[in-house]
């Protein structure tokens, strides 16, 4: 190429390059922070508050300090930290979700508590600080934002243990996920840069649509909802691939987040791959991948039914038998795979078995648990980042190797579905310790030798009474329950309420698992007993309520639900179970005006859309039911009975070609439902006269 041409192209091509360069630079020097640094561009939040507040702390010298704010502890532990950072100190903050924060128990056996102890023997001239910032149901962008906060407070190293949580929070995306990678890539490295962010704020300030902008995105709550936590529970999860996709396709993007996040504040970051229990956990919720099964005949359920039989007998071989040939008909029905890999297991055949423990995991319709494409994803950034891992589900499996002779995890390291025991709490702080000394990131002025070590550990254990451990019965018993795993639960509830019986929570839970298993009179006194504690237990005034509604008592349960509305007048769900109560006492203008309180509250309450549609209907109200009948579909759009209702609603409202397609829709979602079936063919026949 001719020399003055190729200096041109150059100049021409370096100028812009240069004054971008230059831009960055000013930019970065005002403090302004990209997009990128500022927001997560998926998803946005209402009224995050700061984890922490600064105050005199308690001690002699009235030291200021950072603590954790009251309204935080419903999902955080209570922390504490010296507002100025000691000369000497090293700062280690320890996010996730549950895990991280200890439970069942709470942050004395956490990791974070063990790592401190460990670091503080090896280097006693150090003031080691572990923080343990682990939010229960805290998911990946939730600790994104979180690991924004700690920056202000002098970090020196972040552990991220999470992968759990991400599918806990219901939650949608725009089409950004769908676009191709190149545009999407392309975008990413765009929101990085300051210069483009200053642009696009300032057109968006210019043009007025910062509103627009932040209405396209979901819009979180400021605290975890949980989709457990909602009316519809796991009946909302379905199978969903492309959703699935996108969450999965979010948590990379919130993991890559904080390498930059770490990188940019020149801040130790090490990932922890969370491992999970295989064995001794069945799968949530299981669905078939065909409609087909879903109709409750065919081979596939005589297989199914026949190979849970056999195992029930302890007939593995035979029971192997017959759900293998299931699982070639479909393989999507977590159960199925669960159960076939407790026949391998039974037929010692573990590498099989394995197989199918992960398959029933990862085919979870409700994936409350990590999944084998999210353990990869942090251990694929990992490696293309060069994050120092700590591979959990490795270590934990080469443990039961040598124990064992397979590599499935189960009760030997798990409580429950995924929250691991004290002994693997200490597990990870050792390797993350052994992997602070590999780095040189921390020097060990000695090494603590494995006696130390276990006397360490046996002095935090030695200072728990005997209600730590009950707590931690408590606390199994209500997440199980909360998880719908109401049988496994069982054993915990009937310790805990023995061990602490003046804790109201633990009575309470003792009456639920007594009013599902029929014992009305037993219920009812625990309940009493909770209320007698706290009398303010919102909880136990709605469950008496519930009592009272089936023995007949309208009266009573509408002065108990009022009750706990007095305590909890935000309660969508009391105010639901109000519109109930007083619809079956035929007060159905205050049964209408219940409903509606609920959905103010909660307009994503199904429930209450839907009864509130059953009473349009009794009053012969369809234009009104039709419209909540449509918001119910809109939040269950797999809801049967709402499209039956609509069917018949477009019936009396003259409309049967409408109708006709509602009672179809039926057909699709539950092939063979009888009721639809006869209002098809009264259509028909209505339709030949």
């Amino acid at each position: 190429m001719n020399k003055p041409i190729a200096f041109k192209l150059i100049t021409i091509l370096g100028t812009p390059v240069l004054v971008l360069l230059l831009a960055e630079l000013a930019l970065s020097i005002t403090g302004y922070r990209s997009t990128y640094e500022r927001e997560d561009p998926f998803l946005g939040f209402q009224a995050v508050s700061p984890l922490f507040e600064a105050k005199l702390g308690g001690g002699a010298g009235g030291q200021r300090v950072f603590a954790s704010r009251e309204s935080k502890l419903p999902w955080f532990n209570y922390q504490e930290f010296a507002a100025t950072k000691p000369l000497n100190g090293y700062r280690v903050f320890s996010f996730g979700g549950s895990t991280t924060f200890g439970r069942p128990y709470g942050y004395e056996t956490a990791f974070s508590n063990w790592l401190e102890l460990l670091l503080t023997s090896s280097d006693p001239a150090t003031s080691y600080e572990v923080v343990n910032v682990g939010g229960v149901s805290y998911a990946s962008y939730r600790v994104v934002n979180l690991m924004q906060e700690m920056f202000e407070y002098g970090p020196d190293l972040f552990i991220v243990y999470t992968g759990h949580n991400e599918f806990l929070e219901e939650r949608t995306y725009s089409d950004l996920f769908q676009r191709s990678p190149t545009v999407a890539g392309l975008q990413a490295r765009l929101h990085r840069l300051r210069s483009y962010s200053l642009v696009r704020d300032t057109w968006l300030s210019v043009r007025g649509r910062e509103q627009e902008e932040a209405e396209r995105k979901f819009q979180m709550s400021g605290e975890v909802t949980a989709i457990l936590d909602q009316t519809f529970g796991l009946e909302h999860y379905r199978r969903d691939p492309e959703s699935h996709d996108a969450i999965l396709s979010h948590f990379r993007f919130n993991l890559e987040r904080m390498v930059d996040l770490a990188d940019d504040h020149d801040v130790g970051l090490i990932f922890v791959v969370p491992p999970s229990n295989e064995a001794a956990f069945s799968p949530f919720k299981s669905q078939p991948c065909r409609p087909v099964t879903a109709a409750g005949g065919g081979r596939w359920v005589g297989l199914y039914d026949e190979g849970r039989e056999r195992l029930s007998q302890r007939d593995f071989a035979a029971a192997a038998a017959a759900l293998q040939e299931a699982a070639s008909l479909d393989p999507c029905h977590a159960d199925l795979r669960y159960r076939l890999a407790q026949a391998y297991l039974g037929l010692g055949r573990h590498e099989e078995a394995k197989r199918e423990f992960v398959a029933a995991r990862d085919q979870d319709v409700a994936p409350l648990r990590a999944t084998s494409r999210i353990q990869g994803t942090v251990r694929e950034v990992a490696s293309q980042r060069g994050v120092p891992l700590v591979d959990l589900v490795a270590i934990l499996e080469e443990e039961v190797r040598e124990t064992e002779g397979h590599t499935i995890l189960g009760a030997e390291s798990f409580l429950d579905h995924a929250h691991p025991t004290i002994r693997v709490h200490q597990r990870v702080a050792e390797e993350v310790t052994e992997t602070l000394f590999e780095l040189g990131w921390v020097e060990a002025e000695r090494p603590v030798e494995p006696a130390e070590t276990t006397a360490l550990y046996d002095s935090v254990m030695a200072s728990l009474d005997g209600s730590y451990h009950a707590v931690r019965d408590l606390n199994l018993a209500k997440v199980l329950s909360w998880l719908g795993k109401d049988e496994e639960a069982a054993p915990f509830v009937a310790r805990a309420a023995e061990a602490l019986p003046d804790h109201p929570e633990a009575q309470y839970l003792q009456g639920v698992f007594l009013q599902a298993h029929g014992r009305y009179p037993d219920a009812e006194r625990a309940y009493v007993k909770a209320l007698v504690l706290d009398s303010t237990f919102a909880r136990a005034h709605n469950a008496l309520a519930s009592l009272y509604e089936r023995a007949g008592l309208p009266d009573a349960a509408i002065g108990s639900i009022r009750q706990a509305l007095r305590y909890e007048p935000e309660s969508d769900n009391a105010y639901f179970s109000l519109g109930n109560a007083l619809y079956g006492t035929g007060r159905v203008e205050e049964a209408i005006e219940a409903y509606r309180e609920a959905l103010r509250l909660n307009p994503r309450n199904s429930r209450a859309w839907n009864n509130l549609a059953a009473v349009h209907i009794t009053r012969e109200s369809y234009d009104e039911a039709i419209v909540a009948l449509e918001r119910t579909l809109e939040l269950e759009p797999q809801n049967v009975s709402a499209y039956k209702n609509l069917g018949l609603c477009h019936y009396n409202m003259g409309r049967p070609t409408r109708a006709r397609s509602m009672f179809e829709t039926v057909l699709r979602i539950q092939p063979g439902d009888d009721f639809a079936i006869r209002w098809i063919e009264r259509l028909d026949d209505e339709a030949r006269q």
